[in-house]
């Protein structure tokens, strides 16, 4: 959701921003990567098919059906010769050739030979690949074989929470970086698009539903079967979605109810507050049942930092900072709010667009 927020904030920005003072050298500001598409978007529309995605430095352009890259000047760095558009990820791009795929560093070197079906992105120091026997595996920048070519699928989150949810056969397990089968292959579904970075997948097993932990351990989470979703996050709690009714609450391990579940969408908590939706709008809630803005509810609402959110209401579509009691911390409003890293944020309005801080006070403008 933030990121289609932030591409609309950006393609109105796009204009307004071209004759924008740039920011002071020597203050390191973050440039959305959205931002920096669009430029080249626009800088390069006559030049190519398509501009894809920036990344890292690098762009990916496109003309009479063959693929390469561009730096920000717009000069082509990689010769167009590649059969998809791709980005780079730590200085990895996997791009296809001849039908193949294969791997190229920054400087257009295949780091991996174009010898396999698919590669993924680079990930927690490592591909995952499929050769042509349609079997999938793990290999290094070198092509080296982390993790063997036995497997029929892989997850999306790899190595996610320290382990992979792979598919052997028609069954799910998981392994480690080593090979060594932590989760075994016996389930019918394993949590294979989310992982286990909170600690626990949902899976199922001979018909029944349960959790499983990254340990191996099977969990009998209570009321298990009455729920669509389940979403680990941290301190074993879960957000969990009804499947009855389609309205989200959350529990903990033992089935207990955290969150009452008759809210459109529920967030986790932060410094004991959680953002919750009705069809009112979006309002604070404590761990200890105590409610704010419940009255007043917010179209968008977000949490920043203890005692510092930002959001519009339906009365008011300019989007403010404020505290807990709903004072403003800048009386004016924005039209949009980016949050860009701890303590800095890029906001627009009128058509200009800066960097201020979470007590409102400008840094910078947006560079050119």
């Amino acid at each position: 959701m933030k990121k289609i927020f932030a591409i609309c904030f950006l393609t109105g920005l796009f204009y307004s921003c071209a004759n924008t003072p740039p920011a002071p050298e020597a203050v390191a500001l973050p440039v959305p990567d959205e931002m920096t598409t669009l430029k080249m978007q626009q800088k390069l529309k006559d030049q190519y098919d398509n501009v894809w995605d920036f990344s890292e430095g690098f762009v990916g352009i496109l003309k009479d059906g063959k693929w390469g890259f561009a730096d920000t000047s717009g000069k082509v760095v990689i010769p167009l010769q590649f059969e998809s558009p791709s980005q780079f990820h730590h200085g990895y791009a996997p791009v296809i050739k001849n039908g193949k795929a294969g791997v190229i560093d920054t400087t257009g070197k295949a780091v991996v030979p174009f010898v396999y079906d698919y590669v993924g992105d680079y990930q927690d120091g490592v591909f995952s690949a499929r050769n042509f026997q349609k079997k999938y595996g793990y290999i290094d920048s070198a092509n080296n074989i982390v993790i063997p070519f036995n497997y029929d699928e892989v997850s999306i989150a790899w190595f996610s929470g320290g382990l992979a949810i792979m598919k052997k056969g028609n069954k799910y397990g998981a392994i480690d970086k080593t090979n060594k089968i932590i989760v075994p292959f016996v389930y019918d579904e394993l949590g294979i698009t989310d992982g286990f970075a909170k600690g626990y997948v949902r899976g199922k097993l001979a018909d029944r539903n349960l959790l499983v932990d990254k340990t191996g351990q099977i969990i009998n989470l209570p009321g298990i079967d009455n729920y669509e979703t389940i979403q680990p996050i941290e301190g074993n709690l879960f957000i969990v979605k009804e499947k009855t009714s389609g309205l989200e609450g959350m529990i903990d391990l033992t089935g207990k109810v955290i969150i009452p579940i008759q809210y459109i969408s529920v967030t986790n908590f932060y410094k004991d507050l959680a953002v919750v939706e009705t069809t009112n709008g979006k309002f604070l809630l404590k761990t200890n049942g105590v409610t704010y803005f419940e009255q007043t509810p917010f179209l968008d609402l977000t949490v920043l930092k203890e005692n510092l959110f930002y959001g519009n209401t339906k009365t008011d579509d300019m989007m403010y900072l404020f505290d807990i009691t709903g004072k403003h911390v800048v009386e004016e409003g924005y039209d949009n709010i980016i949050p860009m890293i701890e303590n800095l944020l890029l906001v627009n309005r009128d058509k200009k667009a800066w960097y201020i801080n979470y007590k409102g006070e400008k840094i910078a403008d947006l560079p050119e």
